[in-house]
């Protein structure tokens, strides 16, 4: 849960970018952009999840920033998100 919110999931739209700042449990991303780096809304010392996917067509998802995929090649697609979870041990978003 984001700070603020009262027993509820947050749902966001952001324009696709390589750095998005996570404001909501579920990011819906707009645009074309491949996503590189999660800034973590609730800090870089608390763990935590978002669902991410695309409002419109596919937005790939690269670990060369501070996401871990496991060597998965990941997308977003309207038809399927991404859960990631945040270590802020390995400052690292993992599948």
């Amino acid at each position: 849960m984001i700070p603020g919110t009262v027993g509820k999931m947050t749902e966001k739209t952001v324009e696709s970018a390589t750095t998005i700042r996570v404001t909501a449990d579920i990011m819906r991303v707009s645009g074309v952009v491949p996503v590189t780096n999660l800034v973590p809304g609730l800090g870089g010392n608390i763990p935590q999840g978002v669902l991410l996917y695309s409002t419109s067509g596919t937005i790939a998802v690269s670990e060369a920033g501070n996401i871990n995929l496991g060597g998965i090649a990941t997308n977003l697609t309207t038809t399927s998100g991404v859960r990631l979870i945040y270590n802020p041990k390995l400052t690292k978003w993992t599948l």
